[in-house]
């Protein structure tokens, strides 16, 4: 036990012994304030759960270890390494707090809310963010390596170019955040929402996106190689020059999606929607295509030299050639004959 709680368990013994616990935690607070004027800053392994300290300044404090379920610091001011690394915060509120370089590492955030929080520069490696919330944020050069951010809120953040290789995402809200530049390779992003997150240029290698909402999304030059993505959708996703080697893509939509210049090669689609979608200049080369549908779609100028069909329908595609028509129906396409009669898209 730490001389401060010492102290504050004291002042509570001698003061309120009947007091509730919320007049508790209120003296708790009144103690601590007291301590942190006289230029005490250890906290650390103190009982401070459901304190209220909003609107305080206590920059330099250590609550490490400390149990601060349910505190209030929103609006806080706790700069220069204030210190919450293991301690316990679930539920916690530091709405709009300024914890710029804070230090997290290993703290329990389990449905905190960190809404608007400026956390430039802090440290949340390894920590609990499960079903937090941290909308509109600024994580701007946040350590949030091997942090559990699943469940999370994270719609309108700037995370670009953060590394989050391996990241546990599953079920977290990151419409409209922007990851331009990210590094995304391994994470798990099943069931999350992206639509209409800036990804262009990010790295989604071996990536899992399962059920996925990529709706809107700016994925242009992206790297999906050898991603799983199934009964996700990309409708309306730019996907420009997007790399998708190797990537296993089920049950998907892309409907009306921009894929000029995408490389599949090597991939495997099934069960993929592709109506509208425009596919210029697309490579196809070495991909197993199964039970997909091409009708509508704008394939001026794609390759699909030695791909492997299994009920490809072709009606209405436009932008064949005449030998990619006999070769596609060679193999087995289905209305890639029709193809050669209709007249492409405009671009």
């Amino acid at each position: 036990m730490s001389i401060a709680q010492a102290v504050m368990d004291e002042a509570i013994a001698s003061d309120a012994q009947e007091a509730t616990d919320s007049q508790k935690a209120q003296l708790k607070a009144d103690n601590l304030l007291k301590l942190y004027a006289a230029g005490e800053r250890f906290f650390a392994d103190a009982e401070l759960s459901g304190i209220d300290l909003s609107g305080q300044d206590l920059t330099g404090a250590i609550f490490k270890g400390s149990n601060l379920n349910g505190a209030n610091f929103s609006n806080a001011i706790l700069l220069d390494e204030t210190t919450f690394s293991f301690a316990s915060l679930h539920g916690a509120k530091f709405t709009n707090a300024k914890l710029i370089g804070g230090r997290f590492s290993g703290a329990q955030l389990y449905q905190a809310d960190l809404s608007g929080a400026d956390l430039t520069g802090a440290d949340l490696a390894g920590a609990n963010l499960s079903q937090a919330c941290l909308a509109k944020a600024n994580l701007d050069q946040v350590n949030i390596w091997g942090a559990d951010l699943n469940g999370a809120d994270l719609s309108e953040v700037n995370l670009s170019g953060i590394n989050l290789w391996g990241a546990k995402l599953r079920g977290t809200d990151l419409s409209y955040a922007h990851l331009k530049g990210s590094n995304l390779s391994k994470a798990d992003l099943s069931e999350a929402i992206l639509s209409h997150a800036n990804l262009r240029g990010a790295d989604l290698s071996e990536a899992k996106l399962n059920q996925t909402n990529l709706e809107h999304a700016n994925l242009r030059g992206a790297n999906l190689n050898s991603a799983e993505i199934s009964d996700s959708s990309f409708i309306q996703a730019i996907l420009r020059v997007a790399k998708f080697q190797g990537a296993k893509i089920s049950r998907s939509d892309l409907s009306k999606a921009e894929l000029w210049g995408a490389d599949f090669r090597d991939s495997s689609l099934e069960g993929v929607v592709l109506g509208q979608a425009c596919l210029k200049g697309a490579n196809f080369h070495a991909a197993s295509l199964s039970n997909l549908n091409f009708e509508l779609v704008d394939a001026t100028g794609a390759i699909f030299s030695a791909v492997k069909l299994n009920n490809a329908h072709f009606n209405l595609c436009t932008g064949l050639s005449e030998e990619t028509i006999a070769y596609l129906t060679e193999l087995g396409a289905i209305g890639a004959g029709v193809a050669r009669y209709i007249k492409p898209l405009s671009s």
